[in-house]
């Protein structure tokens, strides 16, 4: 709103307007800033010649710690009220409060004070009690985890009765048809060996002038019906009918064999497609999974050659990138010493393959794995390293190369989950769902064999959690989690047991199964 618009308004509640006087010596009209006309001794001083928002001029408006009933009276404000600038009554102060004569605001010190001691209190109730809802929260989720691994054991413990069961009755019904079967050829020899003795009694007779009598012919037809009929009876007893039901279930099954793996993969489709919420539905999707593999890898250790033929078309079987490296006069050496750390390595690394690099201490093998890793600090590299055939940099695949050092790099403070929680959401893609991230974390900790320390501390050097061994599998399921396509270790079995590395090796052999390429360091060649 323009400023002239208010030069015609009347002083309203809340100014102060007194009528001004003049000031002789300067002539203007006090409190206000206009002067009389010259040569106009009629005129004098009057009212306020301006009227203005408080932005513009505050002026005419009743000051702070004042209050104005009309405009022009001004009064002070008293103890326990206050008065904001344009008042024209005290206002007075909230409980808990003070108000000094002639104040503007309120003193609130007393309500910060209540705000931060709440909010401290409130902070003390959240800290002493987050230790209490997170080992609350941990007890649900292994109780939901249990209970789904105990409902997904019982199943396949079922289904392996109910297989045996099967395989037994089909057995017992085989050797019971054997039975039968000699059973009715021994009758069948018997009846015959009646028909001749007949007959030839039947022989006698008639070199003998006689004929057979009619009790013997009705005796023999009543022998042929009554095994006729035995053998109706046998043959559509119960005992016949389960057996041709489980020969005929069993050529139905030979026929469906082939079948199956496509029908798992629907499965896996399908229940890929549902909505999967809860925590005990991702578990028992996880360790459905889980199970099938160990299935599936239990298969693969007896293939024929036409199941490593399916194994090799199975397009869903690999599903990692595959790279692989090839590295031609490759020479590390020092920027400030000229010294050769390594000179013309050639080699090859293939994909689905564990390559070992061995060898005496200081010979270069982990200078090796940095210089083919890209992290190599303070050397420059000679030579060539081909990816896929290509001329590139290994920093582009950083995303799913992984490397696990010779030093551990676990979080003390943690626990193992928790390590490897850490690492699946930090390095795997953001867009994978929540039940394949659990089902990725739980197929680490089953095949590295962490299940017993789970919820164990790591542990640093002032407090002791899990032991060496463990430490070191925790360390290699720290990259385990992110699926890499190629995988440097550098002597991932120092230190372990003869147990625990043949846990490692079996856990990277189905890695390599899966078409990753991993090199790793060795000490031990066996």
């Amino acid at each position: 709103m323009p400023d002239i618009f208010f030069n015609f308004l009347a002083c309203p509640l809340g100014s102060y307007c007194p009528l001004a006087t003049l000031n002789r010596n300067t002539g203007i009209c006090e409190p206000y800033s206009y002067q009389l006309p010259p040569g106009q001794p009629s005129h004098t001083c009057g009212g306020a010649n301006i009227w203005s928002d408080v932005r513009s001029s505050s002026e005419v408006f009743c000051s702070a710690g004042s209050y104005c009933p009309t405009n022009t009276e001004k009064n002070h404000c008293s103890s326990g009220n206050y008065c904001p600038t344009g008042s024209t009554a005290e206002k007075r102060c909230f409980k808990l409060t003070s108000c000094n004569p002639n104040t503007a605001s309120q003193n609130i010190h007393a309500y910060g004070a209540m705000l931060i001691a709440a909010l401290a209190t409130l902070l003390l109730i959240i800290y002493n009690c987050s230790d209490q809802i997170i080992t609350v929260r941990e007890r649900r989720l292994a109780r939901s985890r249990e209970a789904a691994a105990k409902v997904v054991k019982e199943k396949i413990q079922a289904r392996a009765r109910w297989k045996t069961a099967k395989e037994a009755a089909k057995k017992h019904a085989v050797e019971l048809q054997g039975q039968f079967s000699r059973k009715f050829s021994r009758k069948r020899n018997i009846t015959v060996s009646d028909k001749v003795t007949v007959l030839n009694e039947e022989y006698t007779d008639t070199d003998g002038n006689s004929y057979p009598s009619h009790e013997h012919s009705t005796s023999l037809v009543s022998k042929k019906s009554q095994s006729a009929s035995e053998v109706e009876e046998i043959g559509s007893s119960p005992l016949m009918k389960m057996i041709n039901e489980i020969e005929e279930q069993t050529f139905d099954s030979s026929e469906s064999f082939s079948l199956e793996i496509k029908e798992r993969n629907l499965k896996t489709k399908k229940a890929k497609g549902k909505a999967i919420h809860t925590h005990s539905q991702i578990f028992k999707y996880a360790y459905a999974q889980l199970e099938r593999e160990k299935a599936q890898q239990q298969q693969n250790n007896n293939l024929t050659f036409s199941g490593v033929i399916s194994m090799a078309t199975n397009t869903d079987y690999k599903k990692r990138l595959v790279i692989e490296i090839g590295f031609t006069d490759l020479t590390v050496t020092l920027k400030g010493k000229k010294k050769h750390l390594l000179r013309s390595v050639n080699g090859k690394i293939m994909p689905g393959r564990i390559t070992s690099v061995m060898g005496p201490s200081g010979a270069g093998k982990t200078t090796l794995l940095s210089a083919l890793a890209g992290k190599t600090v303070g050397c420059t590299i000679s030579g060539s390293i081909l990816i896929n055939g290509k001329s590139e940099p290994i920093r582009s695949y950083r995303k799913i190369v992984g490397f696990v050092p010779q030093d551990d790099i676990v979080h003390g403070n943690l626990t193992v989950e928790e390590n490897l929680w850490f690492s699946a959401r930090c390095r795997l893609s953001a867009d994978l769902q929540k039940q394949d991230k659990v089902l990725i974390v739980e197929r680490v900790i089953d095949f590295l064999g962490l299940q017993s320390v789970r919820g164990s501390l790591v542990g640093t050097v002032e407090k002791r959690g899990i032991s060496g061994g463990q430490r070191k599998r925790v360390n290699v399921g720290l990259e385990l989690v992110m699926e890499p396509s190629l995988l440097f270790l550098d002597e991932p079995t120092s230190g372990l047991d003869s147990s625990s590395s043949q846990l490692l090796l079996r856990a990277l052999r189905r890695e390599a199964l899966e078409g990753v390429n991993i090199c790793m360091v060795v000490h031990q060649p066996r």
